[in-house]
């Protein structure tokens, strides 16, 4: 995401919705957790360390709702009880390798709900669980 999506927007193969996203990612703060990276780009900033430490910190600095990436530090937050609503991405492609949401914490994620689920321009899937 971070070699594309700072240049998306002048893209002129991306689609509307695309260049859209581009547009809306770029301001917003990102807060990426990583033990090899070293450093990052594009507004964001890298921590490393105990997540529960880190999560406490967060909440007396961040506002509002949080976007959680990535099967394994989604599974932590879920592991937490710190999940109230899970929107899933599901890309139109065939990958080798990576966590299954499975193994990740996500064992008991509810079934999708029709009416939730949507067909973007760019091509993934939108999936948003039913909850209750």
């Amino acid at each position: 995401m971070a070699d594309y999506w700072p240049r998306g927007e002048e893209d002129q193969a991306a689609t509307p919705a695309m260049r859209e996203l581009s547009r809306l990612w770029k301001p917003l703060p990102k807060i990426l957790f990583s033990s090899t990276l070293e450093h990052v780009k594009h507004n964001a900033r890298l921590v490393r360390g105990d997540l529960d430490k880190v999560l406490a910190e967060l909440r007396w600095e961040l506002r509002g709702d949080l976007e959680v990436g990535g099967p394994n530090l989604a599974g932590q937050f879920v592991r937490r009880g710190l999940v109230d609503e899970s929107t899933w991405s599901c890309h139109p492609v065939i990958l080798g390798a990576g966590t299954p949401l499975a193994a990740a914490g996500y064992t008991d994620a509810p079934p999708a709900r029709r009416d939730a689920h949507l067909l973007v321009g760019s091509g993934p899937d939108i999936i948003r669980p039913a909850s209750g």
